[in-house]
């Protein structure tokens, strides 16, 4: 259930989003924020998201999406309810920031059709840089996977079903069903997962079907297969770019991350060692440290 934001919510914003941010806002930050009739908010039991409106164009000022329920298509949820009323309220443009190094957020406002405008050097700090992301409103046909089954026939064409067609699959209309599910997923879905999803679109979807076009992806470079050590296989559209993993032993859940130094560290270990390297993957295994702060 998504509603709306209104000053009570401060406490809570300030709690959220001191867990996930080095430099959290305060309850009073949050009140005077959600105070004026600029700023829109909405929330979600798992997390909120504020934004700013002025004159035509709009900002999102922060997204917090609690740890254990990341990567479930919330974020995007509350982002399209945010543009929606920005939109209605006479924005036609929408603004973030978003840390280089996150991925995963990268990929989420990807999809929803934003697209870097700029580089901020050392937004967040050193060696930490902020990509300026925009995006028309009304947002384009976008993500949620709860919504998939009412927009397969108007879509835009997803980045899964572009490579099979490049790479001469054919795709069936439960094929291309799974795609779309695929390329919506933020929490690296198993089969079962995929099958869950997928049926509550196309009832007709077998979980045979499922692993046959999971396999058929893998197999034509499309999909990478991950064993978090959890006992089933995990899935995740190939990035165009690479990144590494750190699994909340847990919660199970997944945290994409890119980090220049062991990039380079791992070059030079395999060059010291007389290699090019071609290829690597790197998966870290943790619980949250007490008192502690994930970064961001």
């Amino acid at each position: 259930m998504i509603r709306r934001a209104h000053p009570d919510d401060a406490a809570w914003f300030a709690a959220l989003h001191g867990i996930l941010f080095a430099r959290g806002w305060s309850a009073e930050e949050f009140k005077s924020l959600l105070d004026s009739k600029a700023v829109v908010g909405f929330v979600a039991p798992e997390g909120f998201v504020v934004a700013r409106q002025a004159a035509d164009e709009a900002e999102i000022l922060t997204l917090c999406v609690q740890p254990c329920a990341q990567r479930r298509g919330i974020g995007t949820i509350l982002v399209q309810h945010a543009a929606r009323a920005l939109a209605a309220a006479g924005a036609s443009a929408m603004f973030l920031e978003v840390a280089t190094a996150n991925v995963a957020a990268r990929a989420l406002y990807g999809r929803l059709g934003f697209e870097q405008q700029g580089l901020r050097k050392d937004y967040y700090g050193p060696a930490s840089d902020a990509l300026v992301l925009k995006a028309r409103l009304p947002l384009g046909i976008g993500s949620s996977s709860l919504s998939i089954g009412r927009r397969l026939g108007e879509a835009a064409v997803t980045r899964i079903e572009q490579l099979c067609v490049e790479k001469g699959l054919r795709m069936t209309e439960q094929r291309r069903v799974i795609a779309r599910v695929l390329s919506e997923a933020e929490d690296h879905p198993d089969a079962e997962e995929l099958y869950k999803r997928a049926s509550a679109i196309d009832p007709h979807i077998s979980i045979a079907t499922v692993y046959r076009t999971v396999k058929l992806f893998e197999d034509a470079g499309i999909l990478e297969r991950h064993d978090f050590r959890d006992g089933r296989s995990r899935y995740e559209e190939a990035p165009e770019s690479h990144h590494d993993h750190l699994i909340d032993v847990q919660s199970g859940s997944v945290i994409e991350f890119r980090n220049e130094e062991i990039e380079a560290l791992q070059r030079r270990v395999a060059e010291e060692l007389g290699f090019e390297l071609v290829d690597h993957r790197l998966e870290l295994y943790g619980v949250p440290r007490t008192g502690k702060k994930p970064p961001s």
